[in-house]
């Protein structure tokens, strides 16, 4: 069982989605609806043209993302600027992302480094997370993962929750390149292992993120509890570990986080820390495949493919895994070849059947691809 202590890089639209999307949540919360967004945008529109930077911010954020109003990239980027040079860091950090990927902007990523580093220099802890970010990679500046660390300590010190993240992120990513042994501090053991130690450190700063109200740190506090609940070999030793999991799961689920609510599923399936119930787990994979999760949508598929928990349905399982297979999900894509091959809720087709595995196979989506592939 692998600890996932992934960075919250590529959960959203890049790091941007760290915090332009969870600002972009805030406003959709606060919308409400359709008409609402859109005597909303006005106001922030007129409000921003009377120079009112953070409105501007959020004005750009809708345009960023889509939310009620066409996509528009190139006229958020001129309204976070507006944002920026009125003094809203939101702004610049969103318009530092913007250069970074060449939304709406030339890629500069060098331009991005110099707007994080007068917000950290300001002490604005958004900025100094997304300092430290691209000090950890080597974005438009040299790499330098001492630095990196120092930055993300400071954002989190001082009560950034996404600095607490990202610092733990980095103590769990000692054992994954490029780090190994290039930090002279000390804190990378090298040759590309973590030490217990800093594993507890990552866990502890996950959970001090959860407190704050990441969800994103709840899941990974949880798939630590998870992991402990387990002996070397596999064998489930500490179900307390396993409330704890389920706890920070639920936590997550309730704040919409979707690998939050698929976690929780499969801890109802399995019955870990709590009594198995397949009914339960369905609930949770259908509410993380709706929300457009391509693993929620196999493992919501399986179940219907099963009887298990629902009522079985070959076909909408079929539907369900075409869903996953599409969205990216390998093992989506071999239950679909299976399907083909053995003829069930399809008609036998060998051909697609070869199709579908080698779909998963040639993204390496799947391992169970390799074994079975012709």
């Amino acid at each position: 069982m692998s600890f996932d202590g992934g960075s919250s890089v590529g959960k959203f639209r890049g790091f941007v989605g760290a915090f332009v999307f969870i600002v972009g949540l805030g406003l959709v919360g606060s919308i409400g609806s359709a008409l609402a967004a859109e005597q909303d945008a006005n106001l922030y529109q007129q409000a921003c043209d009377k120079g009112v930077a953070s409105d501007c911010n959020k004005l750009g954020i809708m345009y960023d993302e889509g939310l009620f109003v066409e996509l528009n990239a190139e006229k958020a980027v001129s309204l976070y600027k507006l944002a920026c040079d009125g003094g809203n860091f939101e702004g610049c950090s969103n318009l530092g992302w913007s250069y970074i990927y060449g939304s709406g902007v030339n890629p500069a990523a060098y331009k991005a480094v110099a707007l994080f580093e007068k917000g950290c220099e300001a002490k604005d802890l958004m900025s100094c997370t997304n300092l430290g970010w691209v000090y950890e990679r080597g974005t438009g500046v040299a790499q330098d993962l001492v630095k990196a660390g120092d930055l993300y300590k400071l954002s989190c010190d001082g009560g950034w929750a996404e600095g607490c993240y990202e610092l733990g992120v980095y103590y769990f990513n000692a054992k994954k390149g490029p780090f190994g042994n290039l930090d002279p501090s000390g804190l990378f053991t090298g040759e590309g292992t973590v030490s217990k130690a800093n594993l507890r450190k990552a866990a502890e700063l996950y959970q001090k993120a959860c407190d704050m109200g990441l969800t994103l740190a709840c899941v990974n506090s949880g798939v630590f509890h998870l992991r402990q609940g387990f002996s070397e070999d596999q064998a489930a030793i500490d179900s307390s570990h396993f409330k704890k999991a389920i706890r920070l799961f639920s936590k997550a689920c309730t704040g919409e986080d979707v690998q939050g609510c698929l976690k929780l599923g499969n801890m109802y399936l399995m019955g870990w820390g709590v009594v198995l119930n397949p009914s339960a787990a369905s609930t949770y994979f259908e509410q993380s495949c709706e929300a457009g999760l391509a693993e929620g949508c196999t493992k919501i598929g399986s179940l219907y493919y099963a009887g298990r928990g629902v009522e079985r349905n070959v076909l909408k399982a079929f539907e369900l895994f075409t869903l996953a297979c599409d969205g990216g999900d390998g093992n989506g894509c071999v239950r679909q070849s299976k399907m083909y091959e053995s003829g069930i809720g399809v008609d036998k087709d060998p051909v697609e059947a070869k199709k579908h595995l080698n779909k998963a196979c040639e993204n390496k989506l799947n391992l169970e691809c390799i074994q079975r592939k012709p």
